[in-house]
């Protein structure tokens, strides 16, 4: 796996990565802005979910607000998954011997997985009705707190050492 890593890092793209500021700092602020959006959205579904709203009247029902989020949110990943892939294949492999990278990728991974779920769940609620369990609440504050590890384990990075 090392020689894949190896490849990745010669790669003339990566190398033009690595050398361009221009071109670094470019990917590394549309991949902190966009996971900026994609958490800010999503949050608004967690939020909703935990049972949190800023009106106190009747909210429109639940899967119009998915509706509306996950597009946002499937474009914010889109970015950062396309700008990630540039950031990652420049250093290669250092980022996959890093302790806080390989917590970051296990972290999102886990997020997506429950996304999905949360989102053809909740996608099918037509009414404003409260959120109907215990468990989709507990399920909403884990995945706000997961992508918050995502964010943690992004700007530890630079500073963790390899896992071996």
């Amino acid at each position: 796996m090392d020689k894949v890593w190896q490849w990745l890092y010669d790669l003339h793209v990566s190398e033009t990565v690595r050398e361009s500021r221009l071109i670094f700092t470019t990917l590394e602020w549309t991949h902190l802005y966009s996971m900026v959006v994609l958490v800010s959205v999503t949050a608004s579904v967690y939020l909703r979910l935990m049972g949190f709203s800023l009106t106190r009247g009747p909210r429109p029902p639940l899967s119009q607000l998915v509706r509306r989020v996950w597009k946002w949110a499937l474009l914010a990943f889109t970015v950062n998954l396309i700008t990630g892939a540039f950031l990652f294949a420049q250093n290669a492999p250092q980022y996959v011997i890093n302790t806080a990278f390989l917590l970051k990728m296990l972290s999102i991974a886990v997020a997506v997985v429950c996304n999905a779920v949360l989102f053809f769940t909740t996608s099918r609620w037509d009414d404003a009705r409260p959120v109907p369990t215990v468990g989709t609440r507990l399920l909403a504050g884990f995945l706000l707190l997961l992508w918050l590890c995502v964010i943690a384990a992004s700007r530890w990075i630079a500073f963790v050492g390899s896992a071996a």
